[in-house]
């Protein structure tokens, strides 16, 4: 499995489909950074829908051009889960609200660890195949 270090993000594909993005701890994530991360997302779902764990535990600060960035172009458009892994509140706040706007297609959890996060996601992609069957 290869891991691809953009300048916020280390973003890879697991076994089981789902792309995993870390954030490096102490960074600024801007709206470059976020369309970097974006990109590279992008091209690991081939440019489909995607399954996404977002591990947002490390320390980090983002602009407001970026949030919106993310839910604009990210979130509400190429996604079809996002499991999200945090334990501070700021985080949860911003997840809980992207969650309850229009326009936000997939489903969004907030998690306590990678495992639970996980999990979830299998679930939503083995409830996505029983339904194409």
């Amino acid at each position: 499995m290869e891991k691809i270090t953009a300048k916020c993000h280390r973003v890879f594909k697991d076994a089981n489909g789902i792309i995993n993005v870390e954030i490096i701890d102490g960074v600024h994530i801007a709206i470059e950074q976020m369309r970097e991360t974006g990109m590279v997302i992008r091209s690991l779902s081939e440019g489909g829908m995607g399954l996404v764990l977002v591990d947002a535990r490390p320390h980090h600060t983002i602009t407001d051009e970026a949030m919106a960035y993310l839910k604009d172009e990210m979130i509400s458009k190429n996604r079809t889960a996002t499991a999200v892994v945090t334990d501070k509140l700021g985080i949860k706040l911003m997840v809980d609200y992207f969650a309850r706007l229009p326009g936000i297609n997939g489903k969004i959890k907030i998690c306590t660890c990678k495992e639970e996060g996980l999990n979830w996601l299998l679930s939503m992609q083995s409830a996505g195949r029983s339904a194409a069957i």
